[in-house]
């Protein structure tokens, strides 16, 4: 499950792109529907992935926040995002 306060960010700034429905080109998809089927290490990885481009100021791009400035990630979203993603990842690995 994703949190609400999680999805909110999600849908607005990754999913343009990295939706089912994404108009973008983006490498990685991510589908609400489709991560109950997701093999265990395919989520970790994707959840790892999130996290790292965040935290690296890759997401939302640069050339896309030209064109879509209510894209942009504040501080506080960034943590959300990062937070959300590395727990979700330790907790599948069997972390606490």
């Amino acid at each position: 499950d994703v949190p609400e306060n999680v999805q909110v960010v999600l849908d607005r700034s990754c999913l343009p792109c990295h939706g089912a429905d994404g108009s973008g080109k983006a490498k990685m998809k991510w589908n609400y529907e489709k991560m109950p089927e997701y093999s265990r290490t395919k989520l970790i990885s994707k959840l790892i992935k999130v996290s790292e481009k965040v935290e690296n100021g890759k997401m939302p791009p640069p050339k896309k926040l030209k064109k879509h400035p209510d894209w942009k990630l504040s501080d506080k979203e960034k943590k959300v995002l990062m937070e959300w993603a590395e727990g979700a990842a330790e907790q599948l690995t069997g972390g606490d």
